[in-house]
């Protein structure tokens, strides 16, 4: 094992490595953060649609909504893949 030149070059090494670590910490956090967010919305979806059947049904509404969006995208890449244009 090579030691280092110069207490500066070490110095640099370390706070080199720290940042990178303090930059890996912070993005997991921020990550367990918006999966806490992520599921606390789902889990207050599930809530409020018990509760109020109106609530529920635009919920219902909302992800249909979305689920049609990304089967026309999905259709519309395969018309693209295959020449054709709509």
């Amino acid at each position: 094992m090579k030691k280092t030149e110069s207490f500066l070059s070490g110095a640099f090494f370390g706070f080199v490595m720290g940042f990178v670590v303090f930059l890996i910490a912070s993005s997991v956090v921020a990550y367990c953060i918006e999966l806490c967010l992520h599921a606390l919305s789902k889990i207050q979806v599930i809530f409020i649609s018990f509760f109020d059947k109106r609530a529920g049904a635009i919920y219902r509404y909302q992800s249909a909504l979305r689920k049609h969006g990304r089967l026309y995208r999905k259709y519309r890449s395969w018309l693209i893949r295959k020449g054709d244009k709509a």
